[in-house]
């Protein structure tokens, strides 16, 4: 019979990948399928069978081509069957692979990613979903009695529940990834566990003792047939006596680990056991998972979940996202960094009481969210600071909403929701122990209403490419921002406001020119705008590569609040822009104010025109905001804030940055005093 599953031969491979066989057959043909259709060629294979009871090793000679068989006489356990592995394998990197671990596709990039990121991490696992796609493990527990409970067990997938990528007590090692340098360096498994659980458990523990780390990587999953070698019964009988020759080696090292008790019953146990080594413990409360390529501030929520994780690696960072909408598209990229997602259907309220007492800090954002959670996060979280991130304020918009309404039922509207919202917003500033908002307008706010109130100007940001388009390469005139507020936004009025009563003009002064209307969402007044010289283009994958195509932005809002990100998208892109008041708000323009910024129709026609016509001032207005935003909107100033705000409410500055002098010397003063333990039962 000829073989029908080849491996590729590689030299040298990247990844050695090390399979144990002691019967089951056919799931171990399923494993080497699945291996061999969803892995790129970049691998060596080894197969160790442990004297396997039926015909799997006959299977394995006849049709498995291209991997090294090592064929037992004895059965020597997984432990000494993977170590026996390794010392016929080449690569760097060690791959152990579960006969009944069926991987799939994109399973092997992400571990590969992991250990080469960082060379702390000695174990990188992946996650586990059952045959039918329902959670087997993301990541486990372990107790001080030795006991191992799964992270997510029984979930559905799409639920996210421990969905995220983060250090661990330790995670099976039916898929797991070993740097070949950690793995010599603790000797490898221990061969004192017969023949086989919990020699993943005390590896994870060896690599602890050695400096390095164990992850489990979620966007790496397998599925996983437990006991698919062997009986549950018989698996039973060897976890318990396992269990305890851990806990006799270990057990010095559980001491401090907490009991994990019916877990089921009350799960809770098992998150604060999942947390026990997080110091700082940061929950951020929003509407929705940030959906960075949109506006109304989710590029800018987006920026602050990843430089939480980015400066406080060892916090744990949760989202509790009140709409689930667009999770599933919108979530990966911060599962992976780190961060915590738990997104609808979820009953906000009740998930608060289910995690009472966990939280070191909290951040709510959004004024819808302050007013509805101030007072559960206040009970449920009572030993937390709480973080107002009030980015820019609601009842500032809706004021200058109200000054360019018609009078009537549509205004009366807003002036009523203007009162509710100030109520909220005002009556939050004084409530909270401290503030983040976007410009020193909203800081200006705060100080008159919650004099002495801590508050910190967290801005956008930008990175900016290196190289941007020379003005002779560009045409054209764009408007540009998201329309994801509906009918009626600050960008939908902007749009047509533009369109009505500035394009009229600009159209005379520089004939020829055209117009394109950029942005997600447009709403059915924004697509009729289009027109002979005026384009609808809607969304793009990459502003800032997008806006280099066109010599100027005019942007004439005429109701809104706070800093507006797709200014310092034009600015990276080196667009200038045109505006009122209300769009450059937040910049500090200084003497280019005059060059950009206008109230009426007519006057920012004409500034848009010189601009236009004008190469010398063109150039010399794109590198001063160029240099603007180098100063004032830069990575390094966002994250600076970032470390002010929490520094100010008790949570310590990342290793290697402290906060400013100010901070130091008169907000962390007004710090709040944090209990020193936490309930967790």
């Amino acid at each position: 019979m000829l073989p029908v599953i080849v491996f590729p031969a590689v030299d040298p491979p990247a990844v050695s990948v090390i399979i144990v066989t002691y019967g089951g057959w056919g799931w171990a043909q399923r494993a080497l399928q699945a291996l061999l259709a969803h892995t790129p060629a970049i691998y060596e294979v080894v197969i160790v069978d442990n004297a396997s009871p039926d015909d799997t090793a006959q299977h394995l000679e006849r049709m498995v081509a291209g991997a090294t068989l090592v064929l037992n006489d004895v059965n020597l356990g997984f432990g000494g069957g993977n170590n026996l592995g390794v010392l016929h394998s080449r690569a760097p990197r060690l791959l152990f692979l579960n006969p009944d671990a069926i991987v799939e596709p994109g399973w092997l990039e992400p571990l590969i990613a992991a250990v080469d990121a960082d060379p702390q991490i000695g174990f990188a696992a992946s996650a586990f979903v059952n045959l039918d796609g329902s959670v087997q493990e993301v990541g486990s527990v372990v107790d001080r009695e030795g006991s191992t409970h799964a992270v997510g067990s029984g979930s559905i997938r799409d639920s996210l529940v421990g969905w995220f990528r983060r250090e661990v007590d330790y995670a099976s090692a039916a898929c797991v990834i070993v740097p070949r340098v950690a793995f010599d360096a603790v000797g490898g498994f221990d061969v004192a566990y017969p023949i086989g659980y919990y020699e993943d458990v005390d590896l994870c523990l060896s690599l602890r003792a050695a400096g390095y780390r164990s992850i489990v990587v979620p966007s790496s999953v397998v599925r996983h047939v437990r006991h698919g070698s062997s009986d549950s019964g018989r698996a039973a009988e060897l976890m318990l006596a396992n269990r305890m020759i851990l806990l006799e080696r270990w057990g010095w090292a559980l001491r401090l680990h907490p009991l994990v008790d019916d877990p089921e019953r009350f799960p809770h146990r098992l998150v604060a056991a999942r947390d026990t080594y997080c110091a700082e413990r940061i929950l951020v409360i929003d509407d929705r998972v940030p959906h960075h390529d949109r506006g109304s501030g989710d590029p800018r929520m987006a920026l602050v979940l990843e430089a939480l994780v980015g400066l406080w690696p060892d916090a744990r960072v949760t989202l509790l996202a009140v709409d689930g909408a667009g999770a599933a598209e919108y979530a990966p990229p911060l599962l992976e960094r780190g961060v915590e997602i738990v997104a609808g259907p979820v009953d906000p309220e009740a998930w608060l009481h289910s995690r009472a007492f966990h939280y070191t800090s909290v951040i709510v954002s959004r004024p819808n969210n302050i007013g509805r959670f101030l007072g559960p996060v206040r009970r449920t979280q009572p030993q937390a600071a709480l973080v107002y991130d009030a980015e820019a304020f609601y009842f500032r918009r809706l004021e200058r909403m109200a000054d360019v309404t018609v009078p009537g039922d549509h205004r009366d509207a807003i002036r009523s929701d203007l009162h509710r919202y100030r109520n909220i917003e005002l009556d939050a500033l004084r409530e909270v122990d401290a503030v983040t908002i976007v410009s020193d307008e909203e800081r200006a706010i705060v100080e008159l209403h919650a004099p002495g109130r801590a508050s910190f100007v967290v801005p956008h940001y930008r990175e900016r490419p290196v190289h941007t388009r020379a003005l002779d390469q560009r045409s054209g005139i764009a408007f540009y921002g998201g329309f994801m507020g509906g009918p009626g936004s600050p960008n939908e009025d902007a749009a047509v406001h533009l369109v009505r009563s500035v394009w009229p003009y600009l159209r005379r002064l520089v004939p020829g020119t055209t117009l394109e209307i950029v942005g997600s969402d447009p709403t059915d007044a924004v697509e009729a705008l289009a027109g002979a010289d005026v384009s609808v283009i809607g969304a793009v994958a990459d502003p800032v590569d997008h806006l280099q195509r066109y010599r100027l932005l005019v942007i004439p809002m005429r109701f809104g609040a706070g800093l507006k990100l797709r200014l310092l998208d034009a600015i990276a892109a080196g667009t200038p822009f045109v505006g009122t008041g209300i769009t450059a708000e937040g910049l500090p323009l200084g003497l280019l104010a005059p060059v950009l910024v206008a109230s009426e129709p007519a006057d920012i026609a004409m500034i848009a025109a010189q601009l236009m016509i004008d190469a010398a001032l063109w150039e010399h207005v794109r590198q001063q905001l160029v240099e603007l935003v180098d100063s004032s909107f830069s990575k390094r100033v966002f994250e600076q804030s970032l470390i002010d705000t929490l520094a100010s409410v008790g949570v310590p500055p990342p290793r290697g940055r402290a906060p400013t002098s100010a901070v130091a010397v008169s907000d962390l003063t007004r710090a709040p005093q944090r209990e020193a333990s936490r309930v967790t039962a």
